[in-house]
């Protein structure tokens, strides 16, 4: 589990050629393959200064069956990846490059909030170079992007530190599903959602 600091995911898929799968930042768990039932397949690379503690999964799982409240809390571990891999799935999948660099930059915020942290202005853990590799883009691609939304009022991105400008917008701009973005406040005025879905670089 990641205490402070944060942490790349990324496993050798073949000879030469590394791929980034994720960020693991204050408060997540991470190489919990074994709780999945898989092997251990990635190398954790620190971003920054980090802490993190390690615990053994079968004397973990032993506990777990004695205590119901950890129980619960190992449920919730991997219900967590589950959902997380498939929203890497359908992002990956699914979205252009805009759209993907959005869905990115929402992921983060919320990790923020659900942490308690600043949720509207912090710094990018990985380089554009990571952000890339984890969204199968070109790094051009990635800063192109991020340009393109500068101009658009939707965020402020100076060397790591990203600022979001217009929540609802760059939710729009991600496809996300209409029942959130009916939940998120409206803070540009006049902009019509079929407009925002129609906006690309």
């Amino acid at each position: 589990m990641v205490r402070s600091g944060a942490f790349k995911a990324e496993a050798s898929i073949r000879p030469g050629i590394v791929q980034v799968l994720g960020l693991h930042e204050a408060g997540d768990f991470m190489a919990i393959e074994p709780l999945l039932g898989l092997r251990p397949r990635t190398d954790l690379t620190a971003l920054q200064d980090s802490i993190a503690c390690s615990f053994a999964v079968g004397k973990l799982e032993a506990l777990a069956k004695a205590h119901p409240a950890l129980q619960r809390l190992v449920d919730r571990v991997r219900f967590k990846a589950l959902g997380k891999a498939y929203s890497e799935i359908f992002a990956l999948g699914s979205l252009n490059a805009t759209e993907r660099v959005a869905w990115f930059i929402i992921r983060q915020s919320e990790q923020r909030r659900l942490h308690g942290q600043h949720a509207g202005m912090f710094v990018l853990s990985m380089t554009r170079q990571d952000i890339g590799n984890y969204l199968s883009l070109r790094l051009e691609t990635v800063s192109r992007t991020l340009t393109y939304m500068g101009h658009r009022d939707l965020i402020r991105c100076e060397r790591r530190t990203l600022r979001i400008l217009d929540m609802t917008a760059l939710t729009v701009l991600a496809n996300m599903p209409d029942a959130v973005i009916d939940n998120l406040p409206k803070t540009r005025p006049g902009m019509t959602l079929s407009a925002l879905r129609g906006e690309r670089p």
